[in-house]
């Protein structure tokens, strides 16, 4: 996937036309994967790389030398060639008394399908210290656990994909730490999307859709006039929508606000409707051919007529609907047959106003929610969920100073099939 990341795409500091065995790359390395009714594909931005000092697959490897920017390596891997196959000996019993609370969790016991830190588990804190990749619960028996400690992704086919952005010579002074690019691709959260084969994850208990501050939202959320995420980040959500939506639709921004990435994606909409919280910000708004002011958790029908959409987005909000089935119900019901919906959200979020289940899951883990919310209707298939991440937060950005990288980007796509 190749993309356009400021202050790697000039051609300072002698910038090179192909790799050389000394070359300096900047990349955006992924993998892409199948798994039940979903294709996923997972991509993080490596701004360092060097031949014959990092790890890749020696296929892509070899196949650099004379590549020029721009060009992409693709490499398919089947189970056990990139990551290790599962193995039964990563899979323990643990007794539910040997639990460890923690921040996130306290004494709230572990679920079916989820993932936890290995520290949790008393008993494989030896055996798994300083492992990054969390642990699965797969099963409860009595007054035990079964914890999968296999890397979510092994056993899967993957194909591995490398996107040239930048070649520079390298120079005295820079970073000499070697990479592993296997792991920045696949470590932290790739796989945890998938569910378990035979058994549904539990996200439904503990008041899964509760918030901490459960005021209302029309008060909560003053009107904001510059968007939450940085501009690099929305850029990724412009270019998946690029990629994802024929010209000529008729499209809802649900739970609209004064942006939407639509506005940068070149897509030439017949409509574009926009429905959220307040007037101020759908006026500000200049994407917007229809304004509604609307709250998606009251109560209510949407206030939209069968099929008259050909796609619902949904940007940055998902988090705190706390019917999600009624409002992907009624989502459904106002798309034509063959439209679609796309969700993407982030990790920074308001954490009082977001509903408890999107606070207690990994970022990855809720992709797997949303995909297990749209399974819930027959009439919606054929998904598809990516991903970015590690790309440079752009430095005009107000957070830069603080946060040394661009929002995360996960978005997923459901088609209406009926």
């Amino acid at each position: 996937m190749r993309l356009d990341v400021p202050g790697h795409n000039d051609h300072n500091r002698g910038a090179l036309k192909t790799v050389e065995a000394d070359s300096l790359l900047a990349a955006n390395i992924g993998i892409t994967w199948q798994a039940q009714d979903c294709h996923f594909s997972d991509w993080y931005f490596a701004p360092s790389i060097q031949l014959g000092r990092d790890y890749m697959p020696m296929e892509i490897e070899r196949a650099l030398p004379g590549a020029p920017r721009g060009h992409c390596l693709s490499r398919p891997f089947g189970p056990g060639e990139l990551l290790a196959r599962p193995s039964p000996r990563a899979i323990h019993t643990i007794a539910l008394d040997r639990i460890q609370a923690d921040s996130r969790f306290g004494a709230e016991p572990p679920r079916i399908g989820r993932f936890y830190a290995c520290s949790r588990f008393a008993d494989l804190t030896h055996g798994y210290r300083g492992r990054k990749t969390p642990c699965r619960v797969r099963a409860l028996h009595g007054a035990q656990l079964q914890v999968d400690c296999n890397h979510p992704l092994a056993g899967l086919t993957l194909t591995f994909h490398l996107c040239i952005e930048a070649i520079n010579h390298a120079r005295n002074g820079d970073a000499a730490r070697s990479n592993d690019l296997l792991a920045l691709s696949t470590d932290l959260g790739p796989g945890m999307q998938r569910s378990l084969h035979d058994t549904a994850t539990d996200f439904w208990s503990d008041s899964p859709f509760s918030r901490q501050d459960e005021c209302d939202d029309n008060v909560a959320f003053a009107p904001r006039m510059t968007p939450f995420w940085d501009s690099l980040a929305l850029q990724q959500v412009s270019r998946f929508y690029r990629a994802q939506l024929n010209d000529g639709l008729d499209i809802l921004d649900l739970m609209a606000g004064v942006h939407s990435p639509l506005q940068e994606s070149a897509v030439e909409a017949r409509s574009v409707t926009g429905a959220g919280l307040n007037q101020v910000e759908l006026d500000a708004n200049p994407l917007l051919g229809k304004r509604l002011v609307l709250n998606v958790n009251r109560p209510a029908p949407l206030p939209f007529v069968d099929a008259s959409f050909d796609c619902v987005l949904i940007h940055a909000a998902f988090e705190y609907v706390t019917n999600p089935s009624r409002v992907l119900n009624e989502v459904q019901r106002i798309l034509r047959p063959g439209g679609c919906v796309i969700i993407s959200f982030s990790n920074r979020y308001v954490p009082s106003k977001a509903v408890r289940i999107w606070t207690r899951l990994y970022e990855f883990e809720r992709v797997g929610l949303l995909l297990a919310l749209l399974r819930e209707s027959a009439d919606f298939g054929n998904f598809t969920a990516h991903s970015q991440r590690g790309l440079p937060r752009p430095a005009h950005d107000e957070l830069a100073p603080k946060l040394r990288y661009s929002d995360p980007v996960y978005l997923v796509k459901a088609m209406k099939t009926a």
